[in-house]
């Protein structure tokens, strides 16, 4: 009897012990917590320490973009300010990131970081208290996709289709614009600055590669706050005057 009572006892001990390793903390690179792109905020508590300090991981697309935002949470009710930094797959940081929360859309408590991949990997995402006096406050992360996508471009005849689009925000941004024929094939891109509340026009004509494609598909990537650029793809004819217009979408996941 008292052996089986032992047995039982040290097998609850060793459940304990692996249910622990499983929930383990994402206090590092190797346990970070898998995000899915566009899911709904996650919120976490950032105490003192080694669990101050948080990992997330989530796939990025070479040439899209992508924001990381985090802020206290709806019911922290003390002083809450984070920090967010962003790592490639290698757990090298990325190069030239900053963080913009007290940019339009301002967040004078908030951090978001927003960038344009420079490869299809899995990217790291920690999030810290900015500085001590932050410690032991709830916190809400979410990581979305900020790429917009246009269904259409024509060239053909004399045809021009003009890509139009406006920074909403008061600060320069930076983008990346690609065409693709229907096969979805990158034809060109082109790359460049909007300044804050200015607009960029681009004609397709200019590039021989999407000349020759005649018809496909348009997508921009940029280094602003989700929807910090709004835009259409107008095609239009001096000859015939007709004219069209497909409004640029960003991809929402959820």
């Amino acid at each position: 009897m008292r052996l089986a009572v032992h047995r039982s006892i040290l097998l609850v001990a060793f459940s304990l012990v692996l249910a622990s390793a499983a929930h383990a903390q994402n206090t590092s690179f190797a346990t970070s917590v898998h995000l899915l792109v566009g899911q709904t905020p996650m919120r976490v508590t950032l105490t003192t320490g080694p669990t101050a300090t948080r990992y997330y991981d989530a796939p990025v697309v070479a040439n899209r973009s992508y924001c990381a935002e985090a802020t206290a949470s709806e019911t922290e009710v003390n002083d809450a300010d984070p920090a967010l930094t962003i790592f490639h797959g290698n757990q090298a940081a990325y190069a030239g990131l900053s963080d913009t929360g007290n940019t339009e859309p301002k967040g004078a408590t908030a951090a978001r970081v927003c960038f344009i991949a420079t490869a299809t990997e899995t990217v790291f995402l920690r999030l810290t208290p900015a500085t001590a006096a932050f410690e032991n406050r709830e916190y809400t992360l979410r990581f979305v996709e900020t790429t917009a996508f246009t269904n259409w471009f024509f060239v053909g005849g004399g045809y021009s289709s003009f890509t139009l689009i406006r920074n909403t925000t008061d600060t320069t941004i930076n983008y990346s614009l690609f065409w693709r024929n229907a096969a979805g094939d990158q034809l060109a891109t082109t790359s460049g600055t909007i300044a804050g509340n200015g607009i960029i026009a681009i004609d397709a004509r200019g590039f021989p590669n999407v000349l020759a494609a005649v018809s496909g598909s348009a997508e921009l990537a940029h280094t602003g706050s989700p929807e910090a650029v709004v835009g259409s793809q107008t095609t239009l004819s001096g000859g015939t005057g007709l004219s069209f217009d497909t409004l640029y979408f960003q991809r929402r996941a959820w």
